[in-house]
Parts: structure tokens; C-alpha cells; sequence
């Protein structure tokens, strides 16, 4: 009987050593021996709970108002703005909502901060502030109120700029609805406002951050104020041919009568 050779191991994994199987020790608890008391660590996490939860009492309700504002803001309504105003200005400083034992905790003051919603109703709050101003005063960039500050310089100056990258949302609403009355100088006004934005937010080095997200919506903002102004002005060239046709049609006619 002819022997069929055996066929090679191929080795799929040249140059690879596997370890040889060997048992580790046992897990032990690494509390062994040492007492632990997590009363206290409770007490704190029970202080900081409650007191994020009033933090979400007071802003969240402030957090919607602020839409209401800018609404209001946008159809310049005086009276919707007004009142909104007042309201929001008699709101407690977060500071107060807490207590002094855990707003002089830093570390702490930031986490509340982000999880009871006053980041967020700072940013919109200061976002219809800007937007106000620019209709007012033609000044996007109004100075920062005390109350708008949390007393961490960094969080305080990118909330500023986060606002004023919703404030630019905001205008480039405005310009769309003015484009519809033809108000190309509006337009163009909101567009020089936008361009210097940008060129001032380039100077900054955001990194990888929500900031540097946020940016980069700016240029695309600038870019559909620039189409709008585009069509505007065409629009506007367009009604300026259309009427002198129709001078000149109806001068004829005169001249056909007499």
C-alpha cells in the first residue's frame, strides 16, 4: 500500500512566543483589615444632590425663558422683552441657590454648574443680551455682566464667546428675514459683524474642544450671509430694471395717446 506523506504545520504566526499557562493569586478585597466609614462621603453626596436639584429648579424654567426672550427679541417686541428681562434679572445668583460652604469649592462649584443647567441658561441668557445689543447699539459684543459670571476667568470667557457663536445663529435668522424686504443694508451690516467675529476668533487656539466645534460654524454663518447679500443685491437690480420697463412702457403710451 502506497503511504500518503504527512502534510507541514504551517505556522500562521511566525516569530510569535505564546506564554506558558500559569494561574495568578487569587483576588483578594483590598479593604482587608481597614475599617471603612462612608458616612460622611454620603452626607456630601446627599448635600451636592440637593443641591443640584434646586440648581435645576430655578434655571431650567430660566433656561426656557431665555427662548421666549429671544423670540421676542427677534420681532422686536418690547414689552415680551421687557418683561422677560425683569424676570430673569430677579432670578438668585447661583451662589445663593447653593450656599457659600459649596460655591467656595471650586471643583465642585464647576460640576454644578454643568449639571444644573446654569451653563446653559448663562449661554442663552448672554446670547439674547448680545443679540439685543446689536439691535439697540449695533454692538454685538456687550460687556459681560457680574451676574453672567461664575468666577472661573476660562468657563466665564468661553461661555462669552459660546454665546456670541448663537448670537451669530441668530443674526444670520435676521438677515433671511430681512432679505425678504430687500433691506440689503441690514444685510450687509449683519455680514461686516459676522466677518469681524470671525477674524477675531481666529486669533484664539481653541484645540479640540466644543469651542473649536462651535467655531466652526462661524465661517459657514459668514458664508450664507454672503450668498443672501448675493441675491439681495440681484433682487434689487432685478426690481430696478422691472420699474424702469415699466416707466418707459407707460411714457409710450402717453406719447402714443397725445
Amino acid at each position: 500500500m502506497m503511504q500518503v506523506p504527512e502534510q507541514e504545520e504551517i505556522d500562521s504566526m511566525p516569530g510569535i512566543v505564546a506564554p506558558c499557562a500559569e494561574c495568578p493569586s487569587r483576588p483578594e478585597s483590598l479593604a482587608v483589615g481597614v475599617p471603612l466609614c462612608l458616612e460622611d462621603c454620603n452626607a456630601e453626596l446627599l448635600e451636592y444632590q440637593a443641591a443640584n436639584r434646586q440648581l435645576q429648579e430655578v434655571y431650567g424654567p430660566a433656561r426656557r425663558q431665555t427662548f421666549i426672550l429671544q423670540a421676542a427679541v427677534q420681532r422686536s417686541d418690547a414689552k415680551v422683552v421687557e418683561s422677560c428681562l425683569q424676570s430673569l434679572q430677579q432670578l438668585p445668583s447661583p451662589q445663593e441657590v447653593v450656599g457659600e460652604k459649596l460655591w467656595s469649592n471650586v471643583e465642585v462649584r464647576v460640576r454644578l454648574c454643568e449639571s444644573g443647567n446654569v451653563n446653559t441658561f448663562l449661554e442663552g441668557y448672554l446670547s439674547c443680551l448680545q443679540l439685543k445689543s446689536f439691535f439697540d447699539r449695533g454692538v454685538i459684543t456687550p460687556p459681560c455682566p457680574e451676574a453672567c459670571r461664575t468666577g472661573i476667568q476660562i468657563q466665564d470667557d468661553e461661555r462669552y464667546l459660546l454665546s456670541l457663536v448663537d448670537a451669530l445663529r441668530e443674526l444670520e435668522r435676521f438677515a433671511v428675514g430681512r432679505g425678504r424686504a430687500l433691506d440689503l443694508r441690514s444685510i450687509r451690516v449683519a455680514l461686516r459683524v459676522a466677518q469681524c467675529v470671525e477674524q477675531s476668533m481666529m486669533q484664539f487656539d481653541f484645540r479640540n474642544s466644543d469651542l473649536r466645534r462651535r467655531f466652526d460654524s462661524v465661517k459657514y454663518i459668514v458664508k450664507r450671509l454672503e450668498n443672501v447679500v448675493y441675491e439681495v443685491d440681484l433682487a434689487r437690480q432685478r426690481h430696478s430694471a422691472a420699474l424702469c420697463q415699466t416707466e418707459v412702457a407707460a411714457s409710450e403710451d402717453d406719447t402714443v395717446q397725445s
